[in-house]
């Protein structure tokens, strides 16, 4: 059976307003039967991270780390499998990356199609310098629902997700706080998105979330007390409702331009320091992201970018309490 062997460049970085950086690289080759039946890759990845001032009792750092990540894809009839494992950051048994995914179709009436899967795997947080530089882990199981017809598509998970990290002796100004919280989570989500063939699509989101314990810890003591995410956010409940707006800005036989745009509606979290629960609203962020493709002959070209304010409370995007985040993507492809 003819084959088909590919090569992936991924690039990214991304900045925050707080100081922190992350820049990644990654590298990853793919063989592949030639009716997609059966696929094997290989990534190699190297991310670099740091903090650049202390913000809010948390300590400058830097740092950086290697991973590895094998991956075998297969599909047979109406059933779809995936299952990969690796390390991130040193070789030893707490490092260790794995997945496992099983999903199958179910076809209905007019084009309609329902696809259950369920999921197991052990990540590290990569996308946030903070938990990567306390080495924090994700064990989740999930539950995943999609519907696709030619109205729109559709897709919903529940999860539930258990965090580790590492000691933090000396990463905060708080001399006591040395173990980062290792919360239980409880997420779902639904998502749809129309699907009409149209220069424009909408959709909205829905979002849920419980966290056994928070994370919003004491990080600094003297001159005077300061509180933040540790090693993440994790607040005791949270909700938010959105609508998306996605445009095709130009379309062509090698070109593809999209535009999408997040608002957020109805939102909002329970927060807790120490034992003072605190309600609040307008927490959800607003988001811009637009990204290109670009094909010839064998080679494909991808770019993004992706913008997000995240609000403390009342949707206040723009003080000097929001969190807000920009991010750069650019990949190359090369199929042989």
């Amino acid at each position: 059976m003819a084959s088909l062997w590919s090569a992936n460049i991924h690039n990214s970085t991304s900045q925050d307003g707080s100081g922190y950086s992350l820049y990644s690289h990654q590298l990853q080759v793919e063989h592949s039967a030639q009716d997609q039946s059966l696929s094997q890759s290989v990534q190699l990845s190297w991310v670099d991270y740091q903090l650049d001032a202390n913000i809010k009792g948390i300590k400058p750092f830097t740092g950086a780390e290697p991973a590895l990540e094998t991956k075998l894809q297969g599909m047979k009839n109406l059933w779809w499998w995936e299952a990969s494992a690796g390390f991130q950051g040193a070789l030893n048994l707490t490092s260790i990356t794995y997945s496992a995914t099983l999903a199958r179709a179910l076809l209905g009436q007019e084009g309609t199609k329902w696809t259950p899967a369920i999921s197991l795997g052990r990540n590290s947080m990569k996308e946030h310098p903070l938990p990567l530089s306390l080495q924090t882990f994700r064990q989740s199981a999930s539950f995943q629902l999609s519907r696709e017809n030619h109205f729109g598509s559709f897709s919903s998970e529940l999860s539930l997700t258990h965090w580790t990290s590492s000691a933090s002796t000396g990463r905060t100004e708080n001399p006591l706080l040395v173990n980062p919280p290792t919360p239980w989570i409880i997420q779902g989500y639904g998502y749809w998105l129309s699907q009409r063939k149209r220069t424009w699509d909408w959709g909205w989101v829905i979002e849920g979330q419980h966290s056994n314990q928070t994370t919003q810890q004491l990080t600094q003591t003297e001159p005077e007390f300061q509180y933040s995410w540790f090693p993440a956010a994790a607040p005791l409940y949270s909700f938010a409702t959105a609508i998306l707006a996605k445009a095709i800005l130009w379309k062509s036989n090698r070109v593809l331009w999209n535009l999408q745009m997040t608002l957020p509606l109805a939102s909002g979290q329970i927060r807790e320091w120490e034992t003072q629960r605190v309600n609040d609203w307008g927490t959800a962020p607003i988001k811009l992201q637009t990204d290109w493709q670009i094909e010839f002959h064998s080679w494909s070209w991808q770019l993004g970018a992706q913008a997000q304010s995240i609000p403390w409370n009342h949707m206040k995007y723009w003080n000097q309490d929001s969190y807000l985040t920009a991010t750069l993507n650019s990949s190359i492809k090369k199929t042989f």
